[in-house]
């Protein structure tokens, strides 16, 4: 993973998680890492977060 000046922001290890080695990129390691993990929904099973929110689901 490398920024727009093409210096190294941070690597993906086996598992998918990013990690950071770059204290500026910190804030979207973050991001991507909640997004890997989020849970399912126990109502509509589908992802929970802002892409899902509201759509089909009686309780979000």
């Amino acid at each position: 993973m490398t920024s727009s000046d093409g210096s190294v922001l941070g690597s993906v290890d086996s598992t998918g998680a990013l990690e950071v080695v770059s204290l500026d990129s910190a804030v979207v390691g973050v991001e991507l890492s909640a997004r890997s993990v989020r849970p399912l929904c126990d109502h509509c099973g589908q992802l929970l977060g802002l892409r899902f929110r509201g759509a089909d689901c009686a309780v979000s």
